[in-house]
């Protein structure tokens, strides 16, 4: 079974026999990953989803940043790690204070 017929299934397994139903976000991820290797129409047949609609949500995607879940551990007096989505950061801890400030006052 080939990565796109292996999202599709899991996609028909979601809707069951709804007529319409919001694909929850997790299968739009793996979706979205199939562009690389396959065209836009082809990915749409193979959910079932109209060829618009997932160019509208691909769209979307690629404008937008995801924030994942963040672990800081702040290891001796002065430097601090912080861990996200694979991605490791070595600050200090006035600079983590200071992005903090900076988002608290954007929000």
């Amino acid at each position: 079974m080939s990565d796109l017929e292996a999202v599709a299934a899991e996609f028909k397994k979601w809707k069951g026999s709804l007529s319409y139903c919001r694909y929850p976000s997790h299968l739009w991820d793996k979706a979205y990953e199939l562009r690389e290797r396959y065209p836009l129409e082809t990915i749409a047949t193979a959910l079932g989803v109209n060829a618009s609609h997932l160019k509208h949500k691909f769209s979307d995607r690629a404008n937008s940043i995801t924030f994942a879940p963040l672990q800081v551990t702040e290891s001796p007096p002065q430097s601090m790690k912080i861990s996200f989505k694979q991605v490791t950061l070595g600050t200090t801890h006035e600079q983590v204070v200071c992005v903090i400030q900076a988002l608290m006052r954007n929000s």
